[in-house]
């Protein structure tokens, strides 16, 4: 699922080492990372009990709850942000500073488990009333309808900040976190629109670890991540793990924000899989 296998194995086996360390008690002997290379697989190992624990952004989250009972019981802070927010770019000279202006354009988003960098910003195409169609990175793409907003997937944010400053696209979508860390001469080519309401930036969710273990693991875990920022000697495995600087219990605001997604997900989810 991540662009960068090996150095997310990297970053977050500390965190999985810890949590082994501290629950060979409820009988887990080792910590393991798993990555894939799609949401479908990681479901499968959640559903066969290959995998129990899932940090992963909130549209990945919330699917998984869906299709393999994972549960949220955390939510990280990353770079000093427990949220984000989507927007959209686009070049200044282009024209274009509104949604309603993409008609017949071409979009960049991300990747399809990317919450700010496809889901919401799809969904907000789809409910301005276009009809979506995907393209391959590097074809040609065909003629498109004035009723009709063709897409590709980069894969990268930097790829998609290219694609629209090369023309390659009209206009891209990205989270506010990943804008603000572009070159500022790149910033000043570059219009935002659409701003989308705050989201969780991360979350942790659990699965059933068997019968036997599962309610004191489930137990336990959020407890751990949360006690990781206040031992000097563990911010380390904090710090590994993509800069996250703390875990804490969801709040209110994080229960309504997910609300909010998987009300996203409801209505649009049939337009986005075209």
């Amino acid at each position: 699922m991540s662009p960068e296998p090996l150095e997310k194995i990297a970053a977050y086996q500390p965190l999985a080492d810890y949590l082994a360390a501290n629950l060979t008690a409820s009988g887990v002997a080792r910590g393991e990372v798993v990555l894939t290379r799609d949401i479908e697989t990681m479901g499968q190992n959640l559903r066969d009990g290959s995998v129990h624990v899932f940090v992963g952004s909130a549209s990945s989250t919330l699917r998984l709850e869906e299709t393999a009972g994972a549960q949220p019981v955390a939510l990280a802070t990353k770079g000093g942000d427990t949220d984000y927010r989507t927007l959209f770019i686009a070049r200044k000279d282009s024209g274009i500073t509104a949604v309603s202006a993409l008609s017949g354009e071409l979009v960049a988003f991300e990747r399809d488990i990317s919450t700010s960098g496809f889901l919401l910003p799809a969904a907000e195409l789809v409910e301005a009333g276009f009809s979506l169609k995907q393209i391959q990175s590097g074809s040609a793409p065909p003629r498109s309808r004035a009723a009709e907003v063709q897409y590709l997937f980069t894969r990268r944010a930097a790829n998609t900040v290219d694609a629209v400053i090369h023309r390659q696209a009209a206009a891209g979508a990205m989270s506010n976190t990943n804008f603000a860390k572009l070159d500022p001469k790149v910033q000043a080519d570059l219009v935002t629109f659409g701003h989308g309401r705050l989201i969780p930036r991360s979350l942790v969710s659990l699965v059933s670890l068997g019968p036997k273990r599962a309610p004191a693991v489930a137990a336990q875990v959020p407890g751990l991540l949360n006690r990781l920022a206040d031992a000097v000697d563990d911010k380390a495995i904090l710090a590994a793990a993509d800069g996250t600087a703390n875990f804490q219990p969801l709040s209110k605001a994080t229960e309504e924000s997910l609300a909010f997604i998987r009300d996203v997900i409801r209505r649009t989810v049939g337009d986005l899989s075209s």
